[in-house]
């Protein structure tokens, strides 16, 4: 009966396939939207590059604090973009709950995804006055690139709307966060970033059980086609477990979030 209901709703879910080739539609305004994630990327193989040049011995080389400043304009040129992009959507009211998605609707960027971006980019900002990494004298590069890298990443887990690009995202997220959590080893850095590895490992495993389970069901990834699938399997009597098979994939990524991010209550 699952069977016949999935088949039933195969011609809705065509345009929901994962295809991570460009979209025919994809032109340069479209290029526009996704600017600031361009800019991060190209700013981190520009950082590798200059860091690549840096040596002690040799002061005829790139120094230091130009691989700062080269960081530090990256980002504040990628924050000034995310909030020309925002304003975009706010000053006109019809585009605020309009949205731009892009790679076969795996990326989604709108007035909600813009200003969460604006948020994180204003907190990459901030640590560079809370560890004063334009003024530091210890060897920051890889701080830099590590900070460069979360941000990206953050960027994408905002504008997700497939498990897939959100899972993988999120893998490269929690490993450049490990490594950060080892730059205090005053405080023990080393043995939390162990710890936080162990149970990072548990949470991945959790999200990538939930989301086998729902594509088990849904033969889907995609946030707004199992969401869709749900709904109408919620109406169908026959096939209410349908229904908790979703409430239990749905917990297991939540709680492999909330593992992943270390929030309350798992910050324990």
């Amino acid at each position: 009966m699952l069977l016949n209901f999935s088949n039933n709703l195969e011609p809705s879910l065509v345009q929901h396939i994962v295809n991570f080739g460009l979209d025919s539609s994809f032109t340069a305004l479209s290029l526009v939207m996704i600017l600031p994630e361009l800019t991060l990327f190209i700013g981190l193989f520009a950082i590798v590059i200059i860091s690549g040049m840096y040596n002690k011995k040799y002061p005829i080389n790139i120094t230091i604090k130009t691989v700062r400043l080269v960081s530090y304009v990256i980002t504040v040129f990628s924050l000034l973009v995310v909030i020309i992009l925002w304003l975009n959507f706010y000053i006109t009211p019809a585009n605020i709950n309009y949205k731009n998605l892009f790679f076969q609707d795996t990326y989604s960027i709108n007035f909600y995804t813009q200003f969460l971006k604006i948020v994180v980019t204003i907190s990459t900002l901030s640590l560079y006055k809370y560890f004063n990494l334009l003024n530091s004298r210890a060897n920051t590069i890889e701080l830099l690139l590590l900070i460069h890298i979360c941000t990206l990443l953050t960027f994408i887990i905002i504008s997700s709307t497939n498990f897939i690009v959100l899972l993988l995202a999120l893998e490269g997220f929690s490993l450049a966060l490990y490594i950060l959590t080892t730059v205090d080893r005053s405080r023990g850095g080393i043995i939390a970033a162990a710890k936080y590895f162990v149970f990072g490992t548990l949470g991945s495993i959790l999200i990538l059980w939930g989301v086998v389970h729902l594509y088990s069901f849904y033969f889907n990834v995609s946030y707004r086609s199992i969401l869709t699938l749900c709904q109408l399997a919620s109406i169908n009597n026959t096939i209410n477990f349908v229904q908790s098979s979703y409430n239990f994939a749905i917990i297991s990524i939540l709680l492999g979030l909330l593992i992943k991010l270390g929030a309350a209550p798992i910050h324990q």
